[in-house]
């Protein structure tokens, strides 16, 4: 399921009067690897059940094989958070689109762009007030959908009758405007829809709102046209006429089914129940760290007609275990290593991953960097350094050991949030929010203050063959030359797009480079500063990562990766198959590029070809 997906940039190098042959970059999306830990919807389709995963775009599973479509195979990015069942096809709202799947197709098709948070069946809202119904022959009835700028929208696209050549695009109607953050969203046949909202709000299609004791976690309508609405606390009935809610139960375990019915879950402790729904003669079960399943023969009645108690057993779907949001990659020892933002350090190799966490491997679970030297790999977190050595051995760094002992071999701060290798002697420069250290073995040198480190907002640190460089949020860069005792300020005064700096690296021309919150990324050379921007072809102005590969320099932003050199800008988002948008560091391995994002990892290749 991973078919090859090409983005092309044209460079405009052309002489009057002369025909070329022009080269131009190429980059290939070439393996998507997603995370199953966190389930956004469950869609039971027959025999099969379609899991919509926050990190890992979506998975058919029979029960005992699952069958993974991703950004890959036509999914607008990993980031799933919704997906229903409607016109006979599948409907999934990500964070990057819109898209369906038809059951004799093996590929999902884009119908919207943008951000979208849920989606229920829906018929035309106008024409069932009049009386219609929701469009005859082979049209597609569409969906509802919620965005994320607090509008619904009816997306219906046009005829698939086998005779056509291809199928009529999809459009999308303003159904109103104004709605909170959608948390839930449901439907009726009649047309009728009640949305949730995480500010505790409910909106009915007749036009009025309630709002609950919480964030509301789900709605959906009974066969009898009662809706139901949840809190993490409550359930309340939403009354049919002017909207009303009358409290029913209070209790912090249940769910509601996709029937409608409540379920009490016995899910682990302290983990949150994210969908519900029966299917096969089994009940799944979705929850923030994987899928749940238990057979409906073990469902028992518990007094309140269809409240019942399921006992479910946790479901292996492969993928990435540290979550969908990776901060780093990095290759060590030939096998592959990610760091998760909340979800700790991850291991890929021929026998599948290999999750390490807190407390016994990682003082906290958020990884900020990692840096793989030939014989250690070193960990940067949220509160403390870890090398991992060729033997597999962890060994922690933490500020507690600095305490009465600041000569010791540890950081003097909590956060790591760098670390670089020196390429001049091989040693490894650690950077904690307000301090940086020299590690060569077991021996720390530090500098603080006097040494010129004077934020402690640091964000990242790299190393050249000249040079020392440390980006902050609030000071722009502090650069130490080798024959320097100090580190001096190298920042907006001095050209720099802006202070607040999210990553710095050094190129192999020595050329500084620094990419910035919102003004995109600065590259310092000869006492001279270039800034590259969205007119320059950069992806997008807010920058979070920069790395040289290959004599090519790798800029991830907030809306996909961009590849700067001599042949000119290449990019590539979700919406061109790219596992997420966010793109927080990238390392290669053989003729592919690993990328680290928020829906998971990505490998692409870049190529020059030439037009023909």
């Amino acid at each position: 399921m991973n078919a090859m997906i090409l983005v092309t940039v044209m460079v405009a190098l052309s002489l009057p009067g002369v025909a070329q042959r022009m080269p131009r970059p190429v980059l290939q999306v070439v393996q998507t690897i997603g995370s199953t830990e966190e389930v956004a919807c469950l869609v039971p389709v027959g025999k099969k059940l379609w899991v919509g995963l926050l990190g890992g775009g979506m998975v058919r599973w029979d029960g005992r094989r699952a069958e993974r479509f991703d950004a890959a195979d036509g999914l607008p990015g990993n980031r799933v958070n919704d997906c229903t069942m409607a016109g006979g096809r599948l409907w999934v709202a990500t964070d990057s689109g819109l898209a369906r799947f038809d059951a004799r197709a093996t590929v999902f098709e884009k119908a919207a762009r943008g951000r979208f948070l849920r989606v229920v069946p829906g018929g035309e809202p106008t024409q069932v007030a009049a009386g219609g119904g929701t469009g005859g022959g082979t049209e597609d009835p569409g969906v509802l959908t919620a965005t994320a700028d607090g509008r619904l929208l009816h997306v219906r696209c046009g005829a698939t009758d086998d005779d056509a050549e291809e199928a009529a695009p999809c459009r999308a109607r303003m159904v109103r405007k104004g709605l909170p953050v959608a948390s839930s969203m449901a439907a009726d046949r009649y047309g009728r829809w009640i949305v949730g909202g995480i500010d505790g709000r409910v909106l009915h299609s007749n036009g009025t709102a309630v709002r609950l004791d919480g964030p509301v976690t789900a709605v959906a309508f009974s066969s009898d046209g009662r809706g139901a609405a949840a809190t993490p606390d409550s359930f309340y009935e939403v009354l049919p006429g002017p909207l009303q809610t009358v409290r029913t139960q209070r209790r912090f375990d249940e769910q509601l089914a996709d029937d409608g019915s409540l379920v009490r879950v016995k899910a682990p402790s302290d983990r949150l129940v994210t969908a519900v729904a029966t299917w096969n003669g089994r009940i799944a079960i979705g929850t923030d760290i994987g899928l749940y399943a238990a057979d409906e023969g073990r469902r028992t009645a518990d007094g309140g007609g269809s409240l019942s108690s399921v006992a479910a057993e946790p479901v292996s779907l492969g993928g990435c275990p540290c979550g969908p949001r990776l901060s780093s990659v990095e290759l060590f020892r030939g096998r592959l290593w990610v760091g998760g933002f909340d979800g700790g350090l991850c291991r890929l190799d021929s026998t599948g991953w290999t999750r390490f966490a807190g407390p016994d491997y990682l003082p906290a679970d958020m990884v900020n960097r990692l840096l793989a030297t030939r014989r250690v790999l070193y960990v940067a977190t949220l509160k403390g350094l870890v090398t991992v050595d060729v033997q597999g051995r962890f060994r922690k760094y933490v500020e507690a050991d600095c305490i009465g002992n600041l000569q010791g071999a540890c950081p003097w701060h909590q956060a790591v949030p760098g670390v670089a290798l020196d390429p001049m002697d091989g040693t490894v420069w650690v950077a904690d929010a307000g301090a940086v250290h020299n590690v060569k073995g077991n021996r720390w040198k530090h500098f603080f203050r006097r040494a010129g480190i004077n934020t402690s907002e640091i964000t990242r640190i790299a190393a050249g063959r000249d040079v020392i460089v440390v980006a902050s949020l609030d000071s722009g860069l502090l650069v130490k030359r080798r024959q320097d005792r100090r580190f001096s300020a190298l920042d907006e005064r001095h050209g720099l797009a802006d202070n607040w700096v999210m990553d710095v690296t050094v190129g192999e021309d020595g050329a500084i480079w620094a990419a910035t919150c919102t003004r995109g990324v600065s590259r310092y050379l000869g006492g001279l500063w270039t800034t590259f921007t969205t007119r320059e072809g950069l992806a997008d102005d807010y920058t979070l990562s920069v790395k040289e590969i290959a004599g090519r320099m790798w800029v991830g932003t907030l809306k996909g990766v961009t590849v700067l050199s001599e042949a000119g800008p290449v990019s590539l988002s979700a919406e061109d198959g790219l596992a997420g948008n966010e793109v927080h560091d990238a390392v290669e391995q053989g003729d592919r590029v690993w990328l680290a994002t928020d829906g998971g990892l990505s490998a692409v290749r870049y190529s020059r070809s030439v037009f023909r």
